[in-house]
């Protein structure tokens, strides 16, 4: 193998005063780089930063205020209608930016402007911190306290019921008592019913009661119909607590002056003494209210019938101590036989004095002038000369 050979290379150093020019010209070409971008540099700084204007919107609505300042600022604005729903502006008057005239706008209502692609602008709900959201979240779940004031009257064995349901009845106990509370069975038919179905009498009152057949005799008395199968007869019928005198076509109880009828079913001898065994009925009188009554009726109808009736009451005096009430019935009519009548003069006047909170005294009185004749079968069948 023949012999290689090697030579050592020499590094090259540059003469002096070629190292200093070759410095030089670096150090120029740097000078004029400098020289040029500062130029540009500065004119993009000065070009890019936002430039204020006059603005002189008036107070208005929040939408039209935005839309003006936008229109004016040559912006692009979108916004939901319901963030800017019912709110006002107080208006824009001054330079300012874009952004600081939005942010002057929206100030206090809650929404900011953020900025978009090509300059427009979004209105979007401010989001409270998570701090804040959580004292709000808080504070939602407490719900606030709701004060109500109302005044209702309470119902009582004797007072007023609005419809046809009571929850309170005397007859049973003789005393004020819930209906749910007692264990005896009692129904209660209320003044309102009386009266939309138009009963003449306290038969026809008692018709869709439960446990009562009503009168099927050509008599128009009331004591002839049947309750749990035995007649009421007249110790089974009392008003006001009070066994009603004489038999019920000698002293009929006129409907239109009565309250409600509680009817109990079941002895109660223990409370009222001799009654038939099926139970007996209770038929409540019109009270004086606090509440003002103010009612007249006039009715005609067939057999020339004529009805003229009126209720009326309220109170004496400011502090509605004394209360007073007034029902009357005048009625003249004929009936399907011949010279037969079915005349009513009714009169109730009644008087309260509140004497105390647990003290109350109540004056009932009635005047009732009947003119009736009451047919029997054999008349109907073959009526004689004076029907």
């Amino acid at each position: 193998m023949p012999p290689r050979l090697t030579t050592t290379a020499r590094k090259l150093r540059p003469f002096p005063l070629a190292a200093a020019m070759q410095a030089l010209f670096l150090t120029g070409a740097a000078v004029s780089a400098l020289a040029i971008t500062a130029p540009a540099a500065h004119a993009q700084t000065v070009d890019t930063t936002p430039a204020k204007r006059p603005y002189a919107i008036p107070a208005g609505s929040l939408e039209r205020a935005l839309t003006t300042f936008a229109s004016a600022a040559g912006v692009e604005l979108s916004a939901d209608a319901t963030l800017l729903q019912g709110r006002r502006s107080g208006g824009l008057a001054g330079s300012y930016t874009v952004r600081q005239g939005f942010e002057e706008l929206l100030r206090g209502h809650g929404v900011r402007a953020v900025a978009g692609a090509n300059g427009a602008y979004a209105l979007r709900a401010e989001t409270a911190p998570a701090g804040a959201q959580a004292a709000q979240a808080q504070a939602s779940a407490t719900l606030p306290a709701i004060t109500i004031n109302a005044s209702s009257e309470r119902e009582t064995a004797t007072g007023p019921v609005r419809g046809y349901v009571a929850r309170r009845g005397a007859s049973a106990t003789k005393t004020d008592t819930a209906l749910n509370e007692n264990p005896q069975s009692v129904s209660v038919v209320t003044a309102d019913e009386i009266s939309d179905r138009n009963a003449e009498s306290l038969d026809e009152t008692l018709r869709y009661t439960a446990g009562v057949t009503p009168n099927q005799r050509p008599l128009g008395s009331d004591d002839s119909s049947l309750l749990r199968g035995f007649t009421i007869e007249t110790n089974g019928i009392l008003q006001d607590g009070l066994r009603n005198s004489g038999r019920t076509f000698g002293a009929s109880i006129e409907p239109y002056g009565l309250e409600r009828v509680e009817v109990l079913r079941g002895p109660a001898s223990v409370l009222y003494g001799q009654i038939p065994p099926g139970g007996m009925v209770n038929a409540v009188s019109k009270r004086p209210s606090a509440d003002a009554v103010r009612e007249v009726g006039v009715e005609y109808g067939s057999y020339q019938r004529r009805q003229l009736k009126a209720d009326v009451g309220g109170t004496l005096d400011a502090p509605g101590a004394w209360t007073w009430r007034v029902v009357m019935l005048g009625r003249e009519a004929h009936t399907r036989l011949e010279r037969d009548r079915d005349n009513r003069l009714y009169f109730a006047p009644s008087l309260t004095w509140q004497a105390g909170p647990t003290t109350r005294l109540t004056l009932l009185a009635r005047h009732e002038q009947d003119n009736q004749q009451y047919a029997f079968p054999n008349q109907l069948l073959q009526p004689g000369p004076r029907g």
